[in-house]
């Protein structure tokens, strides 16, 4: 499967962006508004209800450990859902991608993401679609589930570590196309993760204005 099939290199472009808008990520004065359009973005991308929609994912992770240590590490991914529960993961390494094998609670995972991108923190807006936030960890790992060890739970673990969970979503013609979400824990470092759709249905990203 090669790369070039999946990854536009516009959405890659986001990546930029997601990562710059941290620096100005905001505040309890966001309207309503921002709210409801960064949640009715999410539903028509994801489907409703959630997972209603098959979709194609680029997804990057990163760590860094320590402030200025120069420790990190990044890896790439591409996930393609077919509803209503098939999940199949792509390692991308040297421009192609190669299958990882598929997902055991896919309904998780999609639980995860609605999750994300939901809770009482207000969104910002900002020219072009984009919206920002931010939020304490703890709120943060409170609402957001995550698959159990063994595979057969799907919930919150709430953490009792300070930090801050700062968060980026793009909209494009009521769809999300792209958010990310930067977990930051002083002297520790900080854990990115961006998810870049590619194909929303029937419907190329690369169309949507």
């Amino acid at each position: 499967m090669a790369r070039r099939n999946f990854i536009p290199l516009a959405l890659l472009a986001l990546l930029a962006v997601l990562t710059a808008v941290f620096a100005v990520v905001g505040a309890s004065s966001a309207p309503t508004a921002a709210n409801i359009e960064v949640q009715n973005a999410t539903d028509q991308t994801l489907g409703t209800p959630t997972g209603a929609n098959s979709w194609i994912m680029d997804l990057v992770t990163s760590v860094q450990v320590g402030a200025g240590s120069g420790g990190g590490t990044s890896q790439e991914r591409i996930i393609k859902y077919v509803a209503p529960d098939q999940m199949t993961v792509y390692d991308v390494s040297g421009g192609t991608a190669r299958p990882a094998g598929g997902v055991r609670q896919p309904a998780c995972v999609l639980s995860f993401y609605a999750a994300t991108l939901r809770g009482n923190a207000s969104w910002q807006e900002h020219n072009g679609g984009t919206y920002t936030r931010t939020e304490s960890l703890a709120d943060y790992t409170a609402r957001v589930p995550v698959p159990g060890p063994t595979g057969t739970t799907c919930q919150p673990v709430p953490s009792t570590i300070q930090g801050q969970v700062h968060q980026a979503a793009v909209v494009r013609s009521g769809y999300l196309i792209a958010f990310s979400t930067q977990v930051a824990i002083p002297a520790h470092g900080t854990q990115d993760e961006t998810q870049l759709f590619v194909r929303i249905g029937n419907v190329d990203v690369r169309t949507l204005k």
